[in-house]
């Protein structure tokens, strides 16, 4: 069963993604400096957003199996329909940005050598392509998760407090643990919110009024305050679901067929992004003064040129389309 309040949420979360992913590493000439501001409030709350959605589709589809064996049948197939798609794309990124810098083009986070290929596997976030990340953090989360439930004999809370705690140990980009240590306890109130979900339907036409006020008045502090970073975080779980859910009847067409293509987005957004960059670069026209133009075209051209991908393109070979879906 789809719920149209989740597939809005995950539209509007890869939205946020897209539009935080316009400029990489280097701003065009120029004042850019609205764009900042901009990307700095989004990356106060938008991961965490994701990761909570994302937990509430696993809680949602998860079943516990009876034998530990079958509970590693499931995240095998689980993970075996996202690190495929990892791996190509960011072979397909370490190849672009090879061309691109033999051409002399501009390209962000530029390779060093083929020791790259080795650190996208073991450290992906500060990999080439580390805004893949998030697939990699999930695929690892789809195998622990199963095994923290049984070590926590099927309650919830205990593992909703351990990954609370992950904020207390030390930082490293190994295997995505600085990703994983930030944004699991995100994935873990998803999934209390997905087993539970008729509950926290109530909870959440209860508090989503309040929340949203929180989040907008938390929002002007969220880029300069650690502390009202994480409370914006925290309040958009419920302000933006709840708001989407409130209005499930307004025609928002648009949120819901992005939110049914958001893993091929993610995939494939800073892709699309870096030519167009490569191309503004060309031609002269990547400057301060042109980038709200250029940004809406950016914005426009992810996500429309990944769908226009997904529809037309990927489905001509089935294993392709198969890890995208």
């Amino acid at each position: 069963m789809r719920f149209r309040y989740i597939d809005r949420t995950k539209g509007l979360a890869i939205l946020l993604v897209v539009v935080g992913h316009l400029i990489a590493r280097e701003p065009p000439p120029g004042d850019v400096e609205w764009y900042e501001h901009l990307k700095h409030i989004i990356y106060t709350f938008h991961m965490p957003l994701f990761m909570a959605v994302s937990g509430l589709v696993y809680g949602l589809t998860w079943k516990p199996a009876p034998t530990l064996g079958g509970d590693m049948t499931d995240a095998r197939r689980r993970v075996l329909r996202l690190l495929p798609s990892y791996l190509l794309f960011g072979i397909v990124v370490f190849l672009g940005k090879l061309t691109f810098q033999t051409l002399g083009q501009g390209v962000d986070n530029p390779l060093n050598g083929a020791g790259d290929l080795v650190r996208l596997l073991v450290r992906p976030s500060a990999s080439f392509a580390s805004f893949l990340w998030y697939i990699y953090a999930l695929s690892v989360l789809y195998i622990v998760f199963p095994l923290a439930f049984r070590a926590a004999r099927g309650y919830l809370l205990p593992l909703l407090v351990v990954s609370g705690a992950f904020w207390l140990l030390p930082n490293g980009t190994w295997f995505a643990w600085d990703k994983l240590r930030l944004f699991t306890v995100f994935y873990v109130m998803g999934v209390i919110a997905g087993r539970h979900h008729e509950v926290a339907l109530r909870w959440l036409g209860t508090l989503w009024i309040p929340a949203l006020v929180a989040f907008v008045a938390l929002l002007p502090f969220a880029e300069h305050n650690d502390w009202a970073g994480w409370a914006t975080a925290w309040v958009s779980l419920l302000a933006l679901p709840g708001l989407l859910r409130a209005t499930e009847s307004w025609p928002l067409g648009l949120l819901d067929t992005i939110g049914r293509y958001t893993l091929i987005i993610y995939l494939t957004n800073t892709i699309f992004i870096g030519l167009l960059k490569v191309a503004a670069v060309h031609v002269g026209v990547w400057e301060g003064r042109f980038f709200p133009l250029i940004a809406v075209v950016m914005t426009v051209v992810a996500i429309g040129g990944a769908i226009l991908l997904k529809r037309t393109v990927l489905p001509l070979y089935r294993p392709l389309d198969r890890i995208t879906s």
